[in-house]
């Protein structure tokens, strides 16, 4: 019962951050549609979460939850040393976020230059970009920290808050796309307010989820802090098992960018291509209950509904791009 309890917990929160995450593409579509605005916020949106993926999610995950679930089960929860080495952990990590993103903020016209050097062809649309890049990339080290809280309470079994979080960042942003909107209709500034408005959006979401995150790991008991760090030999492992599992996760993500059709055509078959499509996070209900099977053929219609839909917003806006 625990299990379907669980399952049940992730799959709802879940197909509601999807249900959230279609109505803002929908929101994003219509006030920014495909255009300089449209095009420099998609870079500005995708450098974070590439790396998010690349690192926080991806190989750092990887890598602390196993050595974390092994130290909290080798006496049960109430076993210190599991926290402790988790602090050691989080007082280093801080510190390499706040590095490893003021350098990127430093390096930003370098970083655009090389992913999207045409964007110097249109006039402002390169700076619009930087600017941009650097109001959301802090937006990383808030995410990292997010997901490292979130992996101590899934080893805990508190699956709830990390499954809620992207809920909130659906949220914030839908709450960004209207005030830019009513800001450009009342004020001016063209789809650039809307793209400034977004990016301070995806900012404020990261503090909002952190803020909740460690909400609810002091409910749960845990106690983190940020201390001095300390370079223990857990640590020292767990430093050596990234660097490969960020060079594994790399090549899986290298093709996040595609520059035969337009920025904001792909942030629409981004969302349709990260969209369950049932058959593998279904897969435990082949031999489930039959309460199990009818929630996947569901979860399986309305994912298929949601994909139609996007490819749908993709078409409309390739059809716009190619009048401009």
């Amino acid at each position: 019962m625990s299990l379907v309890k669980n399952v049940g917990t992730i799959g709802g929160l879940t197909a509601v951050s999807r249900v959230f995450g279609f109505v803002r593409d929908m929101l994003l579509s219509r006030a920014l549609g495909a255009g300089l605005a449209a095009d420099a916020w998609q870079l500005a949106f995708t450098l974070p979460n590439t790396f998010r993926r690349l690192f926080a999610e991806g190989a750092f995950s990887v890598a602390f939850v196993p050595m974390y679930t092994r130290k909290l089960g080798a006496t049960g929860d109430d076993d210190l040393s599991a926290d402790e080495f988790a602090t050691d952990v989080l007082s280093i990590f801080v510190w390499v976020l706040l590095a490893f993103s003021a350098l990127c903020m430093i390096a930003m016209p370098a970083i655009v230059w090389a992913l999207a050097r045409e964007y110097q062809d249109v006039p402002g649309k390169f700076e619009l970009a930087v600017t941009l890049s650097r109001i959301t990339f802090p937006y990383l080290a808030l995410v990292s920290l997010v997901a490292m809280l979130s992996g101590v309470l899934n080893a805990r079994s508190k699956f709830a808050p990390g499954a809620f979080v992207p809920v909130l960042l659906n949220i914030v942003l839908i709450g960004a796309i209207l005030s830019g909107a009513a800001w450009r209709d009342r004020i001016g500034g063209g789809d650039v307010s809307v793209a400034y408005a977004l990016a301070i959006g995806l900012a404020t979401a990261g503090v909002f989820q952190l803020a909740y995150m460690w909400w609810s790991m002091r409910r749960a008991g845990v106690k983190l802090k940020v201390t001095t760090p300390r370079i223990t030999p857990e640590v020292k492992r767990l430093g050596v098992l990234i660097p490969p599992l960020s060079a594994q996760a790399s090549t899986r993500s290298a093709s996040w960018s595609t520059p035969s059709s337009p920025p904001a055509c792909r942030r629409v078959r981004s969302r349709c291509s990260s969209s369950p499509t049932g058959s593998t996070r279904c897969r435990w209900a082949s031999s489930g209950s039959r309460w199990a099977r009818r929630s996947c053929r569901c979860w399986r219609a309305i994912s298929r509904a949601t994909t139609a839909a996007r490819r749908s917003a993709c078409r409309q806006t390739r059809s716009r791009s190619a009048r401009f």
